[in-house]
């Protein structure tokens, strides 16, 4: 994305742009898929749900300690699907969910927002000395690494290495996979490049499980189609049928 332009979509680049933000496109099989129109459309969508929706009564997120985290791993295409996945998750399940969302800075507040429009569930940016619990939606800032402890206490520290995204998918599964073992888990949704596919295959090797969006309902599903060639996908579905599934398995009577 040019500095000059912020509507100069590039597929070579992994940072997610404001024009990802809007409503489902048709799945396709390749980026080329989305046009200029396309993006246009989807941003004057976006800035529209912004301003008319009305957002569900926010719940209350349970104090640790945390019993069972999943990560939400997306890129492009990744907004519209995670949106409605949490819209789906029902207030009872029992788990903290953790965001790594590639995109860039100028949007984290923004999709903030969209998030918390479609859940009850509290959505924040992770910073340091919070404290999080089950029900929860903790968005994994961009240019510095979050870790999370079983007591739910939040770490935010600087970056030790540089990676091709922001932020790494991969190193928020290892870091979530190292401190939870097979109380993590993840859900791989919508989105281009080889991010999040060793990290899922680390957090496999660690006993949690991988889950993905259905690659037909994806805009690209390049992150998907790896966990899969690696063998270490569980489940598969659709945003509703995911969240269908995760509420039959970890719902709370």
């Amino acid at each position: 994305m040019s500095a000059d332009d912020p509507f100069d979509f590039s597929f070579d680049l992994p940072e997610l742009t404001a024009d990802d933000l809007g409503p489902p496109l048709a799945a396709a099989s390749a980026p080329d898929a989305m046009t200029a129109d396309d993006d246009v459309d989807e941003f004057a969508f976006m800035r529209e749900f912004e301003m008319g929706a009305a957002a569900p009564d926010t719940a209350t997120a349970s104090d640790g300690p945390i019993e069972r985290v999943w990560v939400l791993g997306a890129s492009i295409g990744g907004p519209d699907a995670v949106r409605e996945f949490l819209a789906a998750v029902p207030l009872s399940v029992g788990a903290t969910f953790v965001l790594a969302q590639h995109m860039g800075a100028d949007f984290v507040d923004l999709m903030v927002t969209q998030l918390q429009k479609a859940t009850p569930m509290p959505v924040g940016i992770a910073t340091a000395g919070s404290r999080v619990g089950h029900g929860q939606v903790l968005v994994v800032p961009i240019a510095e690494r979050m870790l999370l402890d079983p007591s739910g206490d939040v770490r935010v520290v600087a970056l030790d290495e540089v990676s091709s995204y922001s932020p790494s998918i991969d190193r928020v599964l290892i870091d979530i996979a190292d401190r939870f073992g097979a109380a993590a888990g993840a859900i791989i949704f919508s989105g281009m490049a080889h991010d999040a596919i060793e990290g899922a295959k680390h957090m496999a090797a660690k006993g949690g499980q991988i889950w993905v969006q259905d690659p037909s309902t994806c805009v690209v599903s390049s992150m998907i189609d790896g966990a899969m060639e690696a063998g270490i996908v569980g489940f598969i579905g659709t945003p509703v049928a995911l969240a269908a599934e995760f509420a039959r398995r970890y719902g709370k009577a």
